[in-house]
Order: structure tokens, then C-alpha cells, then sequence
């Protein structure tokens, strides 16, 4: 009964952290949009269909890992959330940067 609670707990906690986090990678990469694909002719999109793009090929080109969840370090897990949060960041400083 307890894990049942557990599971039905988990499954919308968990989607709010899928979502919060293809939001914030959308927040930061959004400005960019405008700042080098629209000179090139692609046509200016809003904020949310920015984030369903950016969902739909993240779901496209995701990574999986070689192994089993289940069988993976702390250490690593905590790792692959750190790199979630911060990849955004730095690819936007890093296109910033080579923009000039």
C-alpha cells in the first residue's frame, strides 16, 4: 500500500521536474532565437512554441545511458541533474561569447 502511495506520489513529481527544467533551459536559449536565427530568415516564435521545440527534440536526441539506472552511483545521478541545470547556462555564455 505504502509504494503504491510512493508511485502515484512520484509520477506528477516527477513530471514537474521534467517540465521545470525543458522551462529553464527554454528561458535561457529563447533569446538567442531571435538573435541568430531570425537574421538568417527563419521567422520569430514566442516564447512557448520556442519550449515545445525545444522539448520535441530533446525528447528526439536524448542520451541514454549504457547501463541501468537502477545499478548507477549516487554520485552519478547527481551529476547528470548538475549537467541539466547548467548546460543551458553555458551554452548560452558560450554562444554570447562567439557571437561577440
Amino acid at each position: 500500500m505504502a509504494a503504491a502511495l510512493w508511485l502515484v506520489a512520484m509520477v506528477p513529481l516527477a513530471l514537474l521536474f521534467g517540465v521545470s527544467l525543458s522551462v529553464w533551459e527554454s528561458w535561457w536559449l529563447f533569446p538567442l532565437w531571435a538573435q541568430l536565427l531570425t537574421p538568417l530568415g527563419v521567422p520569430p516564435v514566442t516564447f512557448w512554441t520556442f519550449a515545445a521545440i525545444n522539448v520535441f527534440l530533446s525528447c528526439l536526441l536524448i542520451a541514454t545511458p549504457h547501463s541501468d539506472y537502477a545499478k548507477e552511483s549516487k554520485y552519478s545521478q547527481i551529476t547528470r541533474v548538475e549537467a541539466m541545470v547548467t548546460r543551458p547556462l553555458v551554452a548560452y555564455y558560450l554562444i554570447q561569447w562567439m557571437v561577440g
